[in-house]
């Protein structure tokens, strides 16, 4: 469930066995020295993901810092796949880090957590794939559309990110056959909260270092679970229910809803955001879109699927490592 993360190791003691190479670094104060080099999970074959390093030399005070960025996720496994992190594979990943940079376990453990991905793929059938449409507002966070595929949702400190991981996934590639029948059967759904700053985040104090994320690895899933929950989910994808006017609050009801669906749900929130003033505006939205809502036919439950199965995935990825 631990993706990209920056690591900050202090009083790091550089590896002769890693080959470090000098970098340039305008305006830094005459008495340090920078180096960068590459690390790979030299316990797979393919090397095709490496995490970054930068080594800050302090000539003045003799000590070394290490900063280590990238995808552990991809490095531990070396291949972009829909495979997720449980806890034993996490401590197995730092375990593999800290040999390949000569350096305890438990040293590395200490290391700062500065910025952090948590994250998850769901296998879901094809049907859900205009799922993403359905999310329609988080918090107050600006929310972008990406390439059709993908959704962001913008925070100061952190970014929520939904995407098609099987596109994502062979972009560079020619579909064969295989791939062509995987697209149309299956939807892979990738979720991802991009903190840049973990002090920023609801995580402050709890996944500040290496040691803190595998103390606090129960977190995670109900944070994530939250974070779906937390969603205005809005079902744009079923069709509309034949309606009959009888009463005159009927009538207003189907005029709101033809309202809403010429302007567009999400335009429509927006406009409700930005021209409603009342004390219980959450509540007040809520009754607003289920105006929509009730307009639309309910044969399939898209929130109801999607949380059924990030339940089950969540439980896999916590359950086989924590027994």
């Amino acid at each position: 469930m631990v993706d990209n993360i920056k690591i900050i190791l202090k009083d790091y003691s550089p590896s002769e066995n890693i080959t470090w190479k000098p970098k340039k670094v305008d305006n830094c104060p005459d008495e340090k020295y920078f180096y960068n080099a590459r690390i790979y999970n030299r316990r797979l074959p393919k090397k095709s993901f490496s995490l970054k390093l930068l080594l800050t030399a302090d000539e003045k005070n003799d000590t070394f810092s290490l900063s280590i960025k990238g995808s552990i996720r991809k490095w531990y496994y070396q291949k972009n796949s829909r495979k997720d992190l449980n806890f034993e594979e996490y401590i197995d990943c730092i375990k593999l880090i800290a040999k390949e940079l000569d350096t305890d376990f438990n040293k590395l453990l200490t290391g700062k957590v500065t910025k952090v991905e948590l994250g998850l793929t769901l296998l879901l059938k094809s049907e859900m794939r205009g799922i993403n449409d359905c999310f329609i507002k988080y918090r107050n966070g600006e929310r972008e559309v990406i390439e059709e595929t993908s959704l962001y949702f913008h925070f100061t400190n952190y970014k929520l990110i939904f995407y098609d991981k099987f596109l994502e996934m062979n972009k560079n590639s020619i579909w064969d056959d295989i791939k062509e029948n995987v697209f149309k059967k299956f939807y892979f759904l990738r979720f991802e909260m991009n903190a840049k700053k973990v002090s920023g985040t609801t995580f402050k104090g709890k996944f500040d270092t290496l040691e803190k994320i595998k103390e606090n690895w129960n977190l995670i899933p109900p944070a994530i679970e939250k974070y779906f929950n937390d969603i205005v989910f809005v079902n744009v994808i079923s069709k509309e229910k034949k309606v009959e006017l009888k009463e005159y609050s009927d009538f207003v009801n189907y005029l709101t809803f033809l309202g809403i669906k010429k302007y567009g749900v999400i335009e429509s929130v927006k406009l409700f955001d930005e021209s409603v003033i009342t004390n219980n505006k959450k509540k007040k939205l809520e009754e607003f879109i289920n105006i929509y809502r009730t307009n639309i036919t309910d044969d399939f439950d898209y929130k109801g699927k999607l949380i059924v199965e990030l339940k089950k995935k969540l439980d896999r990825l916590y359950n086989k490592g924590n027994k």
